[in-house]
């Protein structure tokens, strides 16, 4: 019981992004990332039925990726890559997910 939580379920709860979703918030699209492997949080984190109210919402959980992983290379630290060939596969995942979002709003305002 430390600063006030009762437990690390009750931090967990409350420090999860899902406790702030409602049917209609967030109202701009919105990736969640997690690994079920994630040393840190787990998947006790990951909010499957807030996200599952919300139309803008998509939570891609992998088996696998520990804490900030994902790395796409077989060099260590992708994220402090040497080589510009080094990314992370989330950044390919998130950067994917804009496009195919800026591409629907442009579909319907004609922007």
């Amino acid at each position: 019981p430390f600063f006030g939580f009762k437990s690390a379920k009750d931090y967990y709860d409350f420090s999860s992004p899902g406790r702030r979703f409602s049917e209609s918030s967030p109202s701009v699209p919105t990736i969640l990332v997690s690994a079920l492997d994630d040393p840190v949080v787990g998947n006790v984190g990951i909010p499957f039925e807030a996200a599952r109210k919300n139309e803008n919402v998509v939570v891609v959980a992998t088996d696998s990726g520990g804490h900030l992983g994902w790395c796409q290379s077989t060099h260590l630290g992708c994220g402090f890559a040497k080589n510009t060939q080094e990314t992370s596969w989330t950044e390919d995942l998130v950067m994917d997910f804009f496009h195919q979002a800026l591409q629907q709003r442009q579909a319907k305002t004609g922007d």
